[in-house]
């Protein structure tokens, strides 16, 4: 089963983009552009609760792991939340204030506190990948890996 996952994998992530965001994390610029790009990646794959299914052993653990993983419509609203940033925002979300917040929350459907968990998210997304980095762990995905930030 997770030959599955791993062929289904290969054949429809880009090596070269997974290894340029890779270079990213390791340089620390990574960008709520580059976190969209990985959502799609994985929504390719198929349904999160799909995915899980496809790795030995997650039969029993699915129902500890369910509460894990983000569910199809919290990443439908995600995708909704940085496609209503302008691209000076996607590239650095240090610069959104209030009246900004609002503007995404106005065009993405969604409220103010869902941009804000989203962008605390995104940073500790960030952080979690440098801390990886740090370790070491950025030469072994480098490798084939697939770099998906959750």
């Amino acid at each position: 089963m997770c030959s599955l996952l791993s062929k289904k994998a290969k054949d429809l992530v880009n090596e070269d983009e997974a290894k340029a965001t890779f270079k990213k994390m390791a340089r620390n610029e990574f960008t709520v552009d580059d976190f969209l790009s990985q959502i799609q990646q994985i929504k390719k794959l198929g349904s999160m609760e799909g995915i899980l299914k496809m790795i030995p052993g997650m039969g029993q653990a699915m129902k500890q792991v369910k509460g894990m993983a983000p569910p199809d419509a919290e990443i439908k609203k995600i995708e909704a939340i940085i496609q209503s940033m302008t691209k000076k925002e996607r590239r650095d979300h240090n610069i959104l204030n209030g009246s900004r917040r609002l503007r995404i929350a106005n065009g993405s459907g969604t409220q103010v506190s869902d941009v804000n968990k989203f962008i605390k998210q995104f940073i500790e997304a960030k952080k979690m990948m440098s801390q990886f980095m740090k370790m070491g762990m950025g030469k072994f995905a480098g490798r084939g890996g697939m770099g998906f930030p959750f």
